[in-house]
Protein backbone atom coordinates (compact mmCIF):
# COMPACT_ATOMS: atom_id res chain seq x y z
CA UNK A 1 0.00 0.00 0.00
CA UNK A 2 1.20 3.44 -0.73
CA UNK A 3 0.31 7.01 -0.07
CA UNK A 4 -3.01 7.90 1.49
CA UNK A 5 -3.86 4.46 2.90
CA UNK A 6 -0.84 3.86 5.15
CA UNK A 7 -1.53 6.49 7.81
CA UNK A 8 -5.25 5.77 8.31
CA UNK A 9 -4.67 2.00 8.38
CA UNK A 10 -1.86 2.45 10.89
CA UNK A 11 -4.06 4.65 13.08
CA UNK A 12 -6.90 2.18 12.85
CA UNK A 13 -4.59 -0.65 13.89
CA UNK A 14 -3.26 1.33 16.86
CA UNK A 15 -6.75 2.33 18.01
CA UNK A 16 -7.97 -1.24 17.70
CA UNK A 17 -4.98 -2.42 19.74
CA UNK A 18 -5.92 0.05 22.48
CA UNK A 19 -9.51 -1.18 22.32
CA UNK A 20 -8.34 -4.78 22.65
CA UNK A 21 -6.21 -3.84 25.67
CA UNK A 22 -9.22 -2.15 27.28
CA UNK A 23 -11.26 -5.32 26.68
CA UNK A 24 -8.59 -7.40 28.41
CA UNK A 25 -8.66 -4.97 31.34
CA UNK A 26 -12.45 -5.38 31.47
CA UNK A 27 -12.08 -9.16 31.58
CA UNK A 28 -9.49 -8.80 34.35
CA UNK A 29 -11.86 -6.55 36.32
CA UNK A 30 -14.66 -9.08 36.00
CA UNK A 31 -12.36 -12.01 36.91
CA UNK A 32 -11.14 -10.19 40.03
CA UNK A 33 -14.74 -9.60 41.05
CA UNK A 34 -15.36 -13.38 41.07
CA UNK A 35 -11.82 -14.70 41.52
CA UNK A 36 -12.78 -18.23 42.62
CA UNK A 37 -15.10 -18.68 39.64
CA UNK A 38 -12.61 -17.53 37.00
CA UNK A 39 -9.20 -18.51 38.40
CA UNK A 40 -8.81 -21.42 35.96
CA UNK A 41 -10.36 -19.69 32.95
CA UNK A 42 -7.99 -19.19 30.02
CA UNK A 43 -7.94 -15.83 28.25
CA UNK A 44 -8.98 -16.46 24.63
CA UNK A 45 -6.58 -15.32 21.93
CA UNK A 46 -9.15 -14.02 19.41
CA UNK A 47 -10.86 -10.66 19.94
CA UNK A 48 -14.33 -12.08 19.19
CA UNK A 49 -13.88 -14.84 21.74
CA UNK A 50 -12.61 -12.34 24.31
CA UNK A 51 -15.66 -10.18 23.69
CA UNK A 52 -17.96 -13.21 24.15
CA UNK A 53 -16.23 -14.06 27.44
CA UNK A 54 -16.53 -10.47 28.68
CA UNK A 55 -20.20 -10.36 27.67
CA UNK A 56 -20.90 -13.60 29.54
CA UNK A 57 -19.04 -12.37 32.62
CA UNK A 58 -20.97 -9.09 32.71
CA UNK A 59 -24.35 -10.74 32.14
CA UNK A 60 -23.61 -13.19 34.95
CA UNK A 61 -22.57 -10.54 37.47
CA UNK A 62 -24.58 -7.37 36.78
CA UNK A 63 -28.27 -7.08 37.63
CA UNK A 64 -28.83 -3.42 36.76
CA UNK A 65 -31.19 -3.34 33.74
CA UNK A 66 -29.96 0.02 32.41
CA UNK A 67 -26.34 -1.10 32.65
CA UNK A 68 -27.14 -4.34 30.82
CA UNK A 69 -29.00 -2.46 28.10
CA UNK A 70 -25.99 -0.16 27.60
CA UNK A 71 -23.76 -3.24 27.68
CA UNK A 72 -25.68 -4.86 24.81
CA UNK A 73 -25.21 -1.72 22.71
CA UNK A 74 -21.49 -1.56 23.48
CA UNK A 75 -20.99 -5.23 22.60
CA UNK A 76 -22.84 -4.74 19.30
CA UNK A 77 -20.64 -1.76 18.46
CA UNK A 78 -17.45 -3.67 19.33
CA UNK A 79 -18.56 -6.56 17.12
CA UNK A 80 -19.06 -4.10 14.24
CA UNK A 81 -15.63 -2.53 14.83
CA UNK A 82 -14.05 -6.01 14.91
CA UNK A 83 -15.71 -6.89 11.60
CA UNK A 84 -14.40 -3.63 10.10
CA UNK A 85 -10.95 -4.52 11.40
CA UNK A 86 -11.06 -7.97 9.86
CA UNK A 87 -12.21 -6.50 6.56
CA UNK A 88 -9.68 -3.66 6.46
CA UNK A 89 -6.64 -5.35 7.96
CA UNK A 90 -6.97 -9.02 7.03
CA UNK A 91 -8.87 -8.86 3.77
CA UNK A 92 -7.19 -9.10 0.39
CA UNK A 93 -6.40 -5.74 -1.23
CA UNK A 94 -5.73 -5.38 -4.91
CA UNK A 95 -5.26 -2.65 -7.47
CA UNK A 96 -7.50 -2.20 -10.46
CA UNK A 97 -5.65 -1.26 -13.64
CA UNK A 98 -6.39 2.29 -14.73
CA UNK A 99 -7.16 3.56 -11.21
CA UNK A 100 -5.07 5.67 -8.91
CA UNK A 101 -4.19 3.28 -6.07
CA UNK A 102 -3.70 6.18 -3.66
CA UNK A 103 -7.38 7.09 -4.05
CA UNK A 104 -9.18 3.73 -4.30
CA UNK A 105 -8.19 0.20 -3.35
CA UNK A 106 -10.43 -2.77 -3.92
CA UNK A 107 -11.29 -5.42 -1.35
CA UNK A 108 -12.53 -8.96 -1.50
CA UNK A 109 -15.26 -9.64 1.08
CA UNK A 110 -14.53 -11.90 4.04
CA UNK A 111 -18.09 -13.26 4.16
CA UNK A 112 -18.94 -16.66 2.78
CA UNK A 113 -20.47 -16.48 -0.66
CA UNK A 114 -22.63 -18.97 -2.48
CA UNK A 115 -21.34 -19.89 -5.91
CA UNK A 116 -24.31 -18.15 -7.48
CA UNK A 117 -23.12 -14.88 -5.89
CA UNK A 118 -19.71 -14.93 -7.57
CA UNK A 119 -20.28 -11.82 -9.62
CA UNK A 120 -17.79 -8.97 -10.00
CA UNK A 121 -20.14 -6.51 -8.27
CA UNK A 122 -20.28 -8.79 -5.22
CA UNK A 123 -16.66 -9.92 -5.23
CA UNK A 124 -14.98 -6.54 -4.93
CA UNK A 125 -15.77 -3.14 -3.56
CA UNK A 126 -13.84 0.08 -3.68
CA UNK A 127 -12.42 1.47 -0.44
CA UNK A 128 -11.16 5.02 -0.12
CA UNK A 129 -8.75 6.55 2.40
CA UNK A 130 -11.72 8.55 3.74
CA UNK A 131 -13.59 5.31 4.50
CA UNK A 132 -10.58 3.96 6.36
CA UNK A 133 -10.30 7.30 8.18
CA UNK A 134 -13.95 6.96 9.21
CA UNK A 135 -13.18 3.55 10.66
CA UNK A 136 -10.37 5.17 12.68
CA UNK A 137 -12.81 7.67 14.17
CA UNK A 138 -15.39 4.99 14.91
CA UNK A 139 -12.79 2.82 16.64
CA UNK A 140 -11.53 5.76 18.71
CA UNK A 141 -15.09 6.63 19.79
CA UNK A 142 -15.77 2.96 20.62
CA UNK A 143 -12.67 2.94 22.82
CA UNK A 144 -13.87 5.99 24.76
CA UNK A 145 -17.36 4.53 25.06
CA UNK A 146 -15.99 1.18 26.24
CA UNK A 147 -13.84 2.81 28.92
CA UNK A 148 -16.88 4.73 30.19
CA UNK A 149 -18.83 1.47 30.11
CA UNK A 150 -16.22 -0.26 32.28
CA UNK A 151 -16.72 2.45 34.91
CA UNK A 152 -20.51 1.87 34.82
CA UNK A 153 -20.05 -1.89 35.12
CA UNK A 154 -17.65 -1.51 38.03
CA UNK A 155 -20.23 0.63 39.86
CA UNK A 156 -22.98 -1.91 39.13
CA UNK A 157 -21.03 -4.93 40.40
CA UNK A 158 -22.20 -6.31 43.74
CA UNK A 159 -19.73 -5.44 46.50
CA UNK A 160 -18.78 -7.95 49.21
CA UNK A 161 -18.12 -5.35 51.90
Amino acid sequence: MTGHFELPLGRFTMNFGALEWALIQGIRMMAENEAARYENTTLPTMFGDRLKLFDKMVRGAVNDAACLEAHAAVVTELERIANDRNDLIHGAWFDVPGTNIDEVKYKLPKKKLKLGELKVSVLARGVTPAEVGGAVGACHEALKSFNDHLVRINKALPKDC
